[in-house]
């Protein structure tokens, strides 16, 4: 009798185990259908939606810190320009003034090391905006230097100077660089101390 009661016992346990075994494996295969219809593409489609959504608003956020320069309507194909932090932005560009005094050399140093390079002005325009943030009475550093052999002014990516621009006080001489002073350019030596500007390209986005 007690070897019967244990078979049965022994039976039962083993559909009991068999019914748990089928039971994980069907829980297993809900899973696997729940995660690959969760890849499907109304997910794929819901998940895009809310990156371009986030996407637009941190554009509409970035943006609005530059006031109106964004170059269309968010609605449609949204893009603005942005210039680094504490860089002011005008047109395209974007300028840095220093707060220390350098030689030409270093100031140009400190530019490069921006990802940048002292300011060429080529623009009425520029200038205006240029005097406008500087109250038109620093004097600073630009990418301006004299020509060591024929004693002409060119800018530092190799442009000559417009002297209908800008009108250059003192003599060229073979370490002079140009300083601005309001709507001038003040000839000095290169090894002078004087604030700078640096500028770079903003950047569309």
């Amino acid at each position: 009798m007690t070897v019967l009661l244990l078979m049965g016992a022994v039976i039962a346990l083993g559909i009991w185990a068999w019914w748990i075994k089928e039971s994980l494996n069907d829980l297993e295969k809900k899973i696997h259908v729940f995660h690959e219809t969760s890849s499907q593409t109304p997910s794929n489609v819901s998940q895009q939606k809310i990156r371009q959504d986030n996407h637009q608003a941190l554009l509409q956020y970035l943006c609005k810190s530059y006031g109106n320069h964004s170059t269309s309507n968010f609605s449609d194909n949204p893009r603005c320009i942005l210039c680094p932090e504490s860089w002011l932005l005008h047109e395209h560009k974007c300028y840095w003034i220093s707060q220390e005094k350098q030689t030409w050399n270093k100031s140009r140093h400190d530019c490069t090391a921006k990802v940048s390079k002292l300011a060429v002005i080529k623009e009425k325009e520029e200038l205006d905006f240029l005097q406008h943030i500087t109250d038109g009475a620093q004097l600073l550093w630009l990418g301006l230097i004299a020509d060591p052999s024929t004693k002409e002014w060119s800018w530092v990516e190799g442009s000559p100077l417009n002297n209908t621009l800008l009108q250059v006080t003192g003599d060229a001489q073979a370490n002079s660089c140009g300083m601005l002073k309001g709507n001038k350019i003040i000839s000095e030596a290169c090894s002078a101390v004087t604030k700078w500007i640096c500028e770079t390209e903003a950047l569309l986005v």
